[in-house]
């Protein structure tokens, strides 16, 4: 069971869930392999093969297991034939867990036999100003 979620906690989950949809933006037309709850992640994992065997090039929350190994990437893209992933943080600055995080996530995909180019962390530019 679960420890029950404040609502500091659920906020910043919220914030963290906002971004990463604006992060979508950046590359429109995807599908989306989200599990249907958090408990199905065997369905997620089904949903993002089958999508990039039948040539899907932008999945939205992407997730892949291997050797007992599982973990979701924000966005996979394939350009140009290469496997591209993008880890998304409400963050304004690369944090040394997002570059662990990242590099499990790196290890468990190119295990999964995905091919990827490159992995990147995409994070707010807290000097942005709109207009």
């Amino acid at each position: 069971m679960r420890n029950p979620i404040d609502e500091k906690q659920e906020s910043i989950f919220a914030s963290g869930t906002d971004v990463g949809l604006l992060a979508r933006n950046l590359f429109p037309g995807g599908e989306d392999a989200s599990p249907p709850d958090p408990y199905s992640f065997h369905l997620s994992v089904a949903k993002t093969k089958k999508l990039i065997e039948s040539g899907v090039k932008i999945i939205y929350e992407a997730a892949f297991e291997s050797d007992g190994l599982l973990c979701a990437i924000d966005i996979l893209v394939n350009s140009c034939e290469a496997w591209h992933a993008y880890e998304v943080k409400a963050s304004t600055q690369v944090k040394p867990q997002f570059v662990t995080d990242t590099a499990f996530q790196y290890y468990v995909i190119s295990l999964s036999g995905i091919p990827l180019a490159d992995i990147s962390v995409i994070h707010l530019n807290n000097e942005y100003v709109r207009n």
